[in-house]
């Protein structure tokens, strides 16, 4: 027997998971009760994990299944700003002003899987820059906090 066929229904159930919450979501008209800590923890781990899987060239079904998985989380958190209609606008401001942050943080990990998995140079180049401006814009923070508590002191 070929037991990859079993790997097909475990990672099925879990692909569907946030797709009957989607569209509940969607008949309701709100998002009422989604916790959106969860789903970036979630979309996260779940997009770290779909690296791995095609880093790794892990079997057909993970590499179908977790992109699925992925972009129902994806709509979770869209529906959970869109729905939430008298806190939405403040919500995407914070959303979007963590972006540079996460794209760093990003960087950063994809500049250590490039050095642990031995990738080409070009790729290791291109994640050290953002991790060296990132470097700089946290020199940056610290220098300029520093000159602002001495002006304040004068």
């Amino acid at each position: 027997m070929d037991y990859s066929v079993l790997l097909w229904l475990p990672i099925s159930l879990y692909a569907i998971a946030p797709w009957p919450q989607v569209r509940t979501n969607y008949r309701r008209g709100d998002a009422v009760g989604l916790s959106h800590w969860m789903l970036f923890l979630r979309i996260f781990a779940v997009s770290s994990y779909t690296v791995y899987v095609y880093l790794l060239d892990l079997p057909l079904a993970h590499k179908l299944l977790y992109p699925v998985c992925l972009s129902g989380l994806i709509i979770l958190a869209i529906q959970g700003y869109h729905y939430d209609n008298h806190r939405s606008a403040q919500r995407w401001l914070r959303f979007a002003s963590d972006m540079p942050q996460i794209y760093r943080n990003g960087g950063m990990s994809d500049l250590t899987l490039s050095l642990v998995y031995g990738l080409p140079l070009p790729t290791i180049l291109a994640t050290a820059r953002v991790t060296i401006c990132y470097f700089i814009y946290l020199t940056q923070f610290f220098v300029y906090r520093q000159c602002g508590a001495a002006l304040q002191d004068l």
